[in-house]
This record gives C-alpha cells, structure tokens and sequence, in this order.
C-alpha cells in the first residue's frame, strides 16, 4: 500500500469506490468508511472500529442477513490498509506514529480524529459531484438534505468509572481552590 503511486482525486474517489472487503459477512467499501467517518462540518474525519462495525451492521440490515457481522485477521488487515491509503494519499492529517503504536504494539485497531487536508475537502466535492450526476440522471433518487458525504457526529461514551471520576475531577478542582 505505501508503495503505491500519488493519486489524482478522481482515482482516489475511484479506488474508495472500488475497493471492498472480500467477506460477505463483513460488507464494508473504503467510500463507506470515508463518507460514514466525515465530521465536524466535513472538515474533520473519525475512524474507529465502531464506525466499521455500524457500517456492516447495517448493510447486513439492509441485504436482510440473517448472519452478524464477521471480523477476524483479513478484515482487520483491510481496515489498517485503509488507514494507510488515508495517510499516503494525503487525505487527512492523521498522525500515523500512534496509529502504529495502536496496531503493532497494543495489537488493536486504530481510532483517530484528523483534520481534511485540501485533498480531502476536495475529494467530498468529487463525492457530492458524483452524487448530484447520478440524482440528475435518475440513476438514484433525490434524498433531498440527505447527502453521502455529509458530517456525522462523534460522541464520547460515558461509562460508569467516567462519571465517577467528574466527581473526583471536582473535588480535585474544589481542594485546589480551597488552598489557592
């Protein structure tokens, strides 16, 4: 993957587009990572593994499945090769040094926010061009406000020890001032 060619946004689009993860139980496209991980205005892309893993779900959902997602050593393989096409096509700014840290280290999928680069926004641009061609041909219907490339949002779970430790945040905040 890093010794592939710099691409042309068209062929960045197109290769996206093209290439898929080869399990069926596991029917996820880079596009469908790109365009489900875009947020904060479309400026900003997220991935995680519950971003793949909503991804298949809901294709499975959709093609009326009635098996669960599966995941082992390929479909993991494919999400980090992902992350690499990202970084060496320069489509967002994401700091590979801890990706790498995540996958080789700690054995376990990535997750990261990065800003778009100019390559990036550009490429939502080809993506809404693409979309708006296929609605003006009738090839897809119009969805209105609904868009493929459009900001999703990202929220940080809260688990139980999360919401303990605002309580111990505040204390820590209370006993500083206290002595302040």
């Amino acid at each position: 993957m890093l010794d592939q060619e710099f691409m042309s946004v068209e062929e960045v689009l197109d290769y996206l587009i093209k290439t898929k993860s080869g399990n069926a139980s596991f029917p996820v496209s880079y596009l469908n990572l790109f365009c489900s991980g875009l947020t904060n205005i479309c400026r900003s892309l997220y991935f995680g593994m519950d971003v793949a893993m909503t991804v298949a779900e809901v294709a499975l959902h959709n093609q009326n499945s009635p098996f669960g997602v599966g995941v082992g050593d390929s479909e993991h393989k494919f999400l980090f090769d992902y992350i690499k096409f990202i970084v060496h096509q320069r489509i967002a700014d994401v700091d590979f040094s801890d990706c790498m840290i995540d996958w080789y280290d700690r054995e376990m999928q990535p997750s990261f926010m990065a800003p778009l680069t100019s390559r990036g926004k550009e490429l939502v641009r080809h993506i809404d061009e693409l979309e708006g061609k296929l609605k003006s041909e009738g090839k897809i219907e119009d969805t209105g406000y609904l868009h493929a490339a459009q900001e999703g949002f990202v929220q940080l779970l809260f688990t139980p020890s999360e919401i303990q430790r605002i309580e111990l945040t505040n204390k820590v905040q209370n006993e500083y001032l206290k002595n302040a």
